[in-house]
């Protein structure tokens, strides 16, 4: 496949480097910032630097953003992306961004390939994967091996999901879990959120250094 990686930071970095070391497909990278496209480009992570009309040419768009990014960049390129692509997210909440996802997928409309949005298959992910640190210099070729990825299918089709599925697993993922939007941003509210909080809660306490030793 051609895959799209748009935003390389450590997410969408260490996709485009996993795709790379553990699969034969091609890897067009797309940042906002060009030096960090030209670095990834030196360091062998992608094929091609693109822009949003690279889009054309791609058959999976893995969308690394923040959750409204997502929804604004597929609203505003959209018409770029080719019939019968797979786009997806890799956001860490779903509630707000699948219901907007969903209708830009059923609106059609005229656009530049002259195609409407049905023949766009969107569906969200999460890999559960990161770093205390971001950005492309700490991308990892292996940050998602043995991990667990997240499909949120919304109204993709089963095929969706199952490509999705298969390349997570390709690229080392260890677990796949399919859910519905409301369900995983509960179970991520537990599982992630909370103990985050909780964690900077207490690093932060005036009582933490007086914890030294013990």
């Amino acid at each position: 496949m051609n895959i799209a990686v748009v935003g390389l930071g450590i997410i969408g970095g260490s996709f485009c480097k996993a795709i790379k070391k553990y699969t034969d497909h091609r890897v067009i990278g797309i940042n906002r910032t060009k030096s960090t496209a030209e670095k990834a480009l030196k360091e062998g992570a992608i094929d091609e630097i693109g822009t949003h009309e690279s889009l054309e040419n791609a058959d999976l768009i893995i969308l690394s953003m923040y959750p409204q990014a997502v929804v604004d960049y597929v609203s505003r390129y959209g018409e770029h992306i080719k019939k019968g692509a797979v786009v997806t997210d890799v956001s860490g909440i779903k509630r707000a961004i699948c219901p907007q996802m969903t209708e830009l997928s059923e609106k059609p409309f005229r656009a530049k390939q002259l195609y409407d949005w049905m023949h766009v298959k969107l569906a969200g992910s999460h890999p559960m994967a990161g770093k205390e640190t971001n950005g492309f210099d700490v991308s990892d070729a292996d940050l998602y091996k043995n991990a667990s990825y997240i499909i949120v299918p919304c109204k993709a089709d089963n095929s969706v999901v199952n490509m999705l599925s298969d390349f997570a697993k390709s690229i080392g993922f260890g677990t796949v879990k399919i859910t519905t939007p409301e369900e995983h941003d509960r179970m991520i509210a537990f599982t992630s959120q909370l103990p985050h909080v909780l964690a900077c809660s207490y690093v932060l306490s005036p009582c933490c250094p007086n914890h030294k030793g013990f």
